[in-house]
C-alpha cells in the first residue's frame, strides 16, 4: 500500500510540474508525508526526492523544495531535471547566481537545448551580467538562428556594455525576421540606445 501511495505521489508531482494539476495545501501536506515515509525506507529513491521537491514547491514551501533538490544533486550532479528545478528555486528565492550556476550545469549536461539558454539569458538580465549575457547569446544563436528572443537579448547586451554600432546591426536582423512584435522592438531599442 506504501509503495502505491508513493507512486501516486510522484505520478502526481509530474502532473503538477507539467501544470495539469493544482493541489490544495492539506492534500500536498500529505502527499509530503508519503513520499517522506518512502525516502525513511530508501533515502536513494531520487524519484521520490523528485516529486517531494515539485510537491513542496508547489506549496510554497520553496526552500525546502530546494533542499529536496539539491539532496539529489549531491549524490546524482548532473540530473538534469533536478538542475533545472534547483536553477527555478534559486531564482524564485532571489539567489541569482546560484540559479545561473545549475543553469550553466544543465547546459553542459544538454548543451543542444536551445531553451535553457534562453532560461539563462534570462537570469543573466536579472543578474545585470551584460558579458555573460553576450556569451549566452552568442552559443545561443547557432542553436536557434531565427530566434527574435536571442537577438533581442543580445541587443540589450550589446547596449549594456557600450556597443551601439553592432546592436545596430543585431536589430537589422531582427527587422529581416519580421517578428509580429517589431514595431515594439523597435520603440524599446530606440529608447534603450539612447
Amino acid at each position: 500500500m506504501i509503495e502505491q501511495e508513493r507512486d501516486i505521489g510522484i505520478a502526481l508531482s509530474r502532473l503538477l510540474e507539467g501544470g495539469k494539476l493544482t493541489l490544495d495545501h492539506r492534500s500536498g501536506d500529505h502527499l509530503v508525508g508519503v513520499l517522506e515515509s518512502a525516502l525513511k525506507r530508501d533515502p536513494e529513491d531520487w524519484p521520490a526526492w523528485h516529486a517531494k521537491g515539485v510537491i513542496l514547491r508547489a506549496g510554497g514551501r520553496k526552500t525546502e523544495a530546494l533542499a529536496a533538490q539539491e539532496t539529489i544533486l549531491a549524490r546524482i550532479p548532473n540530473q538534469e531535471q533536478s538542475l533545472l528545478a534547483a536553477s527555478g528555486l534559486d531564482a524564485e528565492l532571489g539567489q541569482f547566481e546560484a540559479a545561473r550556476r545549475y543553469l550553466r550545469q544543465a547546459v553542459a549536461v544538454s548543451p543542444y537545448n536551445a531553451l535553457y539558454r534562453r532560461f539563462l539569458a534570462e537570469l543573466d538580465v536579472r543578474a545585470g551580467e551584460w558579458q555573460e549575457l553576450l556569451k549566452t547569446c552568442d552559443e545561443w544563436l547557432p542553436l536557434e538562428p531565427w530566434s527574435v528572443s536571442a537577438r533581442g537579448f543580445r541587443v540589450t547586451a550589446l547596449l549594456r556594455t557600450g556597443r551601439k554600432d553592432d546592436a545596430r546591426t543585431e536589430m537589422d536582423k531582427i527587422r529581416a525576421l519580421k517578428p509580429a512584435n517589431l514595431a515594439e522592438l523597435i520603440q524599446q531599442f530606440e529608447s534603450e540606445s539612447k
